[in-house]
């Protein structure tokens, strides 16, 4: 058929049908230049969500990803900042980014599962207004909910949300640099 093209996964090389195909874009839809999008399996996907959540040092609040959205995407704080100085949302956007900070684990905070050292906290949708990513409100009451976890811990936890939701990503924009932020389903 004309149309048809077989694909592959960019890792194992297993043949992929396109509506299970994840594209881990690391170049951020061409924001960051040294990066490239690789295509994936959604197992080889997770593999590389693990992988790079292992190489991150610093700390992330991270919100569950849902069946709802598809795409699952990092910001840094920093990044979220730039160039907000001349935006007419300038005290939303702000105000946003210091409510997510909010929930980051404290420097000597144990990861709720093992007692090692938390990175991560562990965030449900409820922390947005009406469960909507793009709604720049964040409901602070939500922290009680939150579980502190070390990064094996996040993995696994992760990886079984996923499984037992079903969840299939289309994208995922990754951590690129080593900074503070948060993962978000969109």
């Amino acid at each position: 058929m004309f149309f048809h093209k077989e694909l592959y996964c960019e890792k194992c090389h297993n043949p992929i049908n396109k509506k299970n195909m994840c594209t881990f874009d690391y170049s951020l839809q061409r924001r960051n230049k040294t990066g490239r999008k690789i295509s994936l399996c959604q197992d080889c996907c997770l593999k590389e969500l693990a992988a790079n959540l292992r190489k991150h040092s610093q700390k992330a609040v991270i919100i569950q990803p849902t069946g709802k959205y598809d795409t699952y995407a990092f910001y840094s704080f920093n990044m979220l900042s730039e160039g907000v100085e001349h935006s007419m949302d300038k005290d939303t956007i702000l105000k946003y980014i210091q409510d997510i900070e909010s929930f980051l684990p404290k420097d000597n905070e144990e990861c709720n599962r093992c007692s090692s050292h938390a990175s991560y906290t562990w965030c449900t949708m409820n922390i947005y207004s009406k469960d909507n990513p793009s709604y720049m409100y964040i409901d602070l009451a939500e922290k009680k909910d939150c579980i502190y976890l070390c990064t094996d811990c996040l993995i696994n936890l992760l990886r079984k949300k996923i499984q037992t939701e079903n969840i299939h990503f289309r994208e995922i924009y990754p951590m690129v640099d080593d900074e503070a932020g948060f993962y978000t389903p969109w």
